[in-house]
């Protein structure tokens, strides 16, 4: 079963833009290492966190505030243990 990628973000903040945009790099970069990326609302202001859903364990979840997108895949490629590029394409993440 491939891994489900997870990003919980605060609505109130006004991060749905920056988790739609990132969803969407994952999408493209793993096409056929993740299952799904889905995204859902924080019931807790502030809050930005990414977790890997793999073969029902939750590994540990990412604080990825002040961290652009070529990181953050490049932290999933660990999890997901892929040989893929991370693309050329970065955002800055700010609070």
């Amino acid at each position: 079963m491939k891994p489900v990628i997870k990003i919980e973000y605060c609505p109130v903040c006004g991060w749905l833009p920056t988790a739609s945009y990132i969803a969407q790099e994952l999408l493209t970069t793993f096409k056929n290492e993740l299952q799904a990326v889905s995204l859902e609302p924080s019931s807790v202001t502030g809050r930005f966190i990414i977790q890997i859903l793999h073969k029902g364990l939750v590994d540990p979840k990412f604080d990825i505030s002040n961290t652009d997108i070529k990181v953050i895949k490049r932290q999933i490629r660990v999890h997901i243990d892929t040989d893929l590029s991370t693309g050329l394409m970065t955002k800055q993440i700010c609070n």
